[in-house]
């Protein structure tokens, strides 16, 4: 007659770290699918310490004043340069597009790293200029010319050297000439007018530039 025997001891202590086991693995996936549920809750997923972002420039309040009204604060958009090659002789061409910020006298930020000029109907167009860094707030002023005196200065200096040139080379070209003193007399009527032009042309384009200074009168 056989003699039925139980498991063994090993076999029992096998048994025992399978149910463990078995227990164990329960456990971690109940704790993953609670997890999972959490983060798929608006509002409920924990908060997770984040690499510090790097500090922005402080953009300034910056109050601008003008001598003149309709003067435009206006902000570098883009510049363009590079060769055309559409007219007969290649030609290399540079432009900027300004976009306006905002009519003097106003109040606002701008922004530190841009490039900025003033100009508007009837306002000479200033140099381009950046704001002084390190501050909160700033005055800037605006010492605005007449466009309509700039622009005609211009225009007289061009238009006086035209005749001192023109002068001069009738006064050179005197001496060959079967009337010397008509020629020579010709020729001061050119020089002599086209010198007083370019001296008032000149006066007029320097004095009706428009300018931007400081709170302190230094230019930003």
């Amino acid at each position: 007659m056989g003699v039925g025997c139980g498991p063994s001891a090993r076999e029992l202590q096998l048994q025992s770290q399978v149910a463990d086991l078995q227990k164990k693995v329960t456990e971690d996936a109940n704790e993953i699918r609670d997890r999972d549920a959490r983060l798929a809750t608006p509002g409920a997923s924990p908060q997770t310490p984040t690499a510090p972002s790097a500090t922005a420039p402080a953009t300034p309040l910056v109050t601008i004043d003008s001598t003149r009204p309709f003067t435009v604060v206006e902000r570098n958009a883009n510049n363009v340069a590079g060769w055309s090659l559409t007219l007969p002789v290649p030609a290399y061409i540079s432009t900027s597009q300004w976009e306006p910020v905002c009519v003097a006298p106003c109040q606002l930020h701008l922004d530190p790293n841009a490039v900025y000029r003033v100009g508007g109907g009837g306002v000479a167009p200033s140099s381009a200029f950046t704001l002084p860094r390190g501050s909160d707030s700033l005055r800037l002023h605006v010492h605005a010319g007449s466009s309509l005196l700039h622009d005609g200065g211009i225009v007289l200096t061009v238009a006086g050297a035209v005749s001192v040139i023109a002068g001069v080379a009738v006064v050179g070209a005197s001496t060959v000439e079967t009337d010397p003193r008509a020629a020579l007399q010709a020729g001061v009527a050119f020089f002599v007018p086209g010198l007083a032009a370019v001296l008032a042309g000149a006066v007029l384009w320097l004095t009706n530039g428009s300018s931007v200074v400081t709170e302190d009168g230094r230019s930003p």
